[in-house]
């Protein structure tokens, strides 16, 4: 069974997030919508027996969205191939789920993304990071049609065709 949780982590707590049918749907903590770093039973020791992961079986593919910039994933879970979550899936979880909303720029190629909060009581940014690391060509929608359409027309049609607008202007 594939797994694609998302995991909201901010001021000591994180919200879980399973990504199922392209809807978010929250896994509650012992009733509450989020788990405190301080509760009595470790987080991904809960995380597996609430999604009733099998490591000889599941796979996973994970979002971190974290307020501090340098948290650290580091349990060891059988993952998918390639991270499939897209900037849509981010900014859909966002704009349902919370008072961020992202700034495109280059951090989503650096596997993080800045969104920014005019809420007074939280933190400026929130980062995302994804496990696993790996990126796909989806995830950078611009980047993506740009290269199909180099693709499609050859590289150097497309050089000649970049000169041509530019210097038509």
């Amino acid at each position: 069974m594939h797994h694609k949780y998302l995991f909201f982590i901010q001021q000591e707590k994180i919200k879980t997030y399973q990504f199922r049918d392209h809807q978010f749907e929250l896994v509650p903590y012992k009733g509450d919508d989020y788990y405190t770093f301080s509760e009595d039973m470790p987080f991904w020791q809960w995380w597996k027996k609430t999604a009733s992961f099998f490591e000889e079986t599941d796979t996973v593919d994970f979002c971190f969205l974290h307020d501090p910039e340098d948290y650290a994933f580091t349990e060891e879970f059988p993952v998918s191939e390639i991270n499939s979550w897209t900037i849509e899936e981010v900014e859909n979880f966002l704009n349902q789920h919370s008072k961020y909303t992202v700034l495109r720029d280059k951090t989503w190629k650096k596997k993080l993304v800045s969104a920014a909060s005019m809420d007074e009581g939280l933190s400026n940014n929130v980062y995302a990071t994804f496990y696993p690391e790996q990126l796909t060509e989806s995830q950078l929608p611009e980047e993506k049609e740009n290269l199909e359409e180099r693709t499609e027309q050859g590289i150097l049609a497309s050089y000649y065709k970049e000169k041509t607008k530019m210097y038509s202007k």
